[in-house]
């Protein structure tokens, strides 16, 4: 730096006083003038030369040189979220970093280099470069905390501990590539770290020691290298989500083809990797980790940390389930067209394998889950009678399911149902002449009309009519 004083009194080389720091004009009385001071040459208003060796003033400027301490390192997209740059975590360009001295709490004003300024005409802004890394240079010794502005759009969320076994750690623990980012105001807010002490001679060498400026950006010190401290790094991701459809599996083909609707209401419970309900977010607040499919079947989980995901569909919970069971699992075909119940739990309950690990950013809009209609109808194997005999109409007949309820008919029958045709209520059909000399009669069970994509299901059986009088003999067809 360049050190500048006038002094107002002080003698010369000669032991006299000195003449240009004296009230007179070369020791007089007078006021100094512009001569007075170009002779003597240190004056205010000298001209800079050095004609008069007697002149011991010392206006004259002087370098003086003073160390510095520096510090850096780099912004890193956590794909993970594990809290540290690893793998293939690369820099974030062109995001804005500020330096405050944590005792006034006062922004330090530097350069776009970095280096700092006294003069705020000179002052610019830092961001990251095309490695993601920044520094801050020409800095005394003392505390410091960095801070980011605005936390990177395509990035907004600082590596954090949801369900990761880390914390934001000690700024003078000299750790490098671990995040020291603390973002109280959540997703988008601004991300500063905790107080750095920079001293002379005491900041962590270039690879020296273990985990000491081992990472990227350890290098940008290396001029001043005992000096400078390269390892204030900070993470960000993009949350993850993950969902898709339950649906009505029409042709049983375990796919959602053209045509086939969604079911609202299926109960979906999402699991991490350890097979625990999710309770936190991307951003470590509650969740219930619990949800249900809309009235077109989609579902979805939003805002999570990057992970491993499966989801537990429980069709019990769905609209009109007394009509549905799981169609077939992987089925094949497109992932985002099967069904994926792959793990059986109980009648109604079925889990997705796995996700693959969804880093930051990425979706997975393949965990579908497939119904079919599970309506059955059951009739009795066909028999005969005799002309005079009685059909007993529920013997061995049943709807499942029963609630469902249905009604007999006959296309080709003239006799008569004596208690009428609902299944609840019907008990026998009487023979007409007709349907002795036929031979035969057939008799359909129909199932009522389900709610919702299911259609009624009917089941029928032939009896054989023989055209002779039994008596009050009962024959079974033997």
């Amino acid at each position: 730096i360049d050190n500048v004083a006038e002094i107002s009194a002080a003698s010369n080389a000669l032991g006299l006083p000195d003449e240009d720091s004296q009230p007179g004009d070369n020791g007089g009385d007078a006021p100094e003038t512009d001569t007075d001071d170009e002779e003597d040459d240190n004056g205010p208003h000298g001209n800079g030369m050095t004609d008069n060796p007697a002149d011991a003033d010392d206006f004259d400027l002087a370098r003086v040189s003073i160390e510095t301490v520096s510090l850096g390192s780099t912004v890193f997209l956590d794909n993970n979220n594990d809290g540290f740059q690893n793998g293939a975590d690369t820099g974030i360009v062109n995001v804005e970093v500020q330096l405050f001295d944590a005792d006034t709490e006062m922004q330090i004003l530097t350069d776009a280099t970095g280096a700092r300024v006294l003069d705020p005409a000179d002052a610019a802004t830092v961001v990251t470069d095309a490695n993601g890394d920044y520094h801050f240079t020409n800095l005394l010794p003392g505390d410091y905390y960095v801070v980011i502005p605005s936390s990177p759009a395509a990035a907004p969320i600082s590596s954090n501990n949801t369900g990761i076994a880390f914390s934001e750690t000690d700024p003078d623990d000299n750790l490098d590539n671990d995040d020291e980012g603390l973002q109280p105001g959540g997703s988008g807010t601004s991300v500063s770290s905790d107080t750095i002490t920079l001293m002379l001679g005491d900041e962590p060498l270039n690879g020296a020691n273990a985990g000491e400026e081992s990472a990227q950006g350890n290098a940008q010190d290396d001029v001043f290298d005992s000096n400078g401290n390269m390892t204030l790094d900070f993470g960000f991701f993009a949350p993850v989500s993950l969902g898709d459809t339950a649906f009505v599996d029409l042709n049983g083909d375990g796919l959602q083809t053209m045509g086939e609707p969604g079911i609202g209401g299926v109960t979906v419970t999402l699991l991490d990797s350890n097979g625990d309900i999710v309770t936190l977010d991307a951003e470590g607040n509650a969740i219930t980790g619990v949800t249900t499919t809309a009235p077109d079947g989609s579902y979805g989980f939003a805002n999570l940390p990057p992970g491993s995901y499966s989801v537990v569909f429980d069709i019990s919970t769905a609209d009109n389930a007394e009509f549905y069971d799981f169609t077939t699992a992987d089925a094949g075909g497109l992932d985002e067209d099967d069904s994926d119940n792959s793990i059986a739990l109980t009648e109604f309950t079925a889990q997705t394998n796995p996700t693959d690990f969804l880093n930051s950013g990425e979706m997975d809009l393949t965990l579908d889950v497939g119904v079919v209609c599970d309506i059955e109808v059951i009739v009795a194997e066909p028999f005969t009678i005799c002309s005079t005999q009685p059909v007993i109409l529920n013997e061995g007949a049943s709807i499942s399911p029963a609630s469902l309820g249905g009604s007999w008919s006959t296309p080709d029958g003239t006799g008569v149902f004596t208690t009428g045709t609902d299944f609840a209520t019907a008990t026998t059909y009487t023979p007409s002449k007709e349907d002795a000399l036929r031979g035969s009669v057939t008799f359909i069970l129909t199932t009522n009309d389900p709610a919702g994509p299911c259609e009624a299901v009917s089941n029928q059986v032939t009896v054989e009519v023989l055209n002779v009088d039994c008596g009050s003999f009962f024959w079974d067809g033997e």
